[in-house]
């Protein structure tokens, strides 16, 4: 599967849901509270295109060499902390998944490109809040390494084969992932991911198991030039 088919499965599903709305607002009666709950989840999908559109343009930029990366001493758990609380607005409505940045430093230096560093945060985040469980919980962790800084997405959500792991990383072998609340996903966050990740020097490692979660790390130099 190619990545302009990925593309626009992923881009497809939100505008489809947006629509769906729209059509029952205009041909239903719905109360004041419908209407406001309605308009919400309408503007949770608006949000997900305008990711998923950044998404597609970085992808795009790194095809193109577009993409330079602008290394800074910079705090991580600082970046990080705030950025996963603005993630907060994007957790599905229909969800009481529990969203947590942990940290067992105060601050750690390291030379990194923050804009990159939140797109992956990013992506990782979206990912684990779409497979993980109506009360599930999704955690973020930064901890410093001999030499080296992890970044750390962890949820206790459905989690994936060996083979749908593999997968995620394989242009040519993308498979469908199917969410508890029916909703799907090829992964081209993650994707993208990969590439940014190879970008700033890192490494990115999979550890899950079907119904036990997934963790994805990734691991960068502290001191990258």
């Amino acid at each position: 599967m190619n990545i302009s088919v990925i593309i626009a499965h992923d881009i497809r599903t939100p505008i489809s849901s947006s629509v769906s709305m729209l059509e029952i607002m205009e041909y239903e009666e719905l109360s004041s509270s419908e209407k406001v709950e309605m308009i919400q989840n309408m503007r949770k999908q608006l949000e997900k295109t305008e990711l998923l559109v950044d998404d597609m343009l970085n992808w795009m930029n790194m095809n193109s060499g577009l993409i330079m990366i602008d290394l800074k001493r910079l705090d991580v758990v600082s970046i990080l902390k705030s950025y996963v609380d603005s993630l907060e607005a994007y957790k599905p409505l229909n969800k009481n998944v529990c969203l947590m940045f942990e940290s067992k430093m105060d601050t750690l230096w390291a030379n990194v490109d923050k804009r990159v560093i939140e797109t992956i945060c990013r992506n990782l985040v979206m990912n684990s809040l779409k497979f993980v469980s109506n009360d599930g919980h999704v955690y973020v962790t930064v901890k410093e390494l001999k030499g080296s800084w992890q970044l750390e997405v962890l949820d206790d959500g459905m989690g994936m084969s060996e083979n749908q792991a593999k997968a995620l990383m394989n242009l040519n072998n993308t498979q469908v992932r199917c969410a508890e609340n029916g909703s799907h996903g090829i992964g081209l966050g993650l994707i993208i991911c990969s590439s940014l990740i190879k970008l700033l020097k890192g490494k990115l490692t999979i550890e899950t198991s079907l119904g036990k979660g997934s963790s994805f790390m990734v691991t960068f130099p502290l001191d990258q030039v």
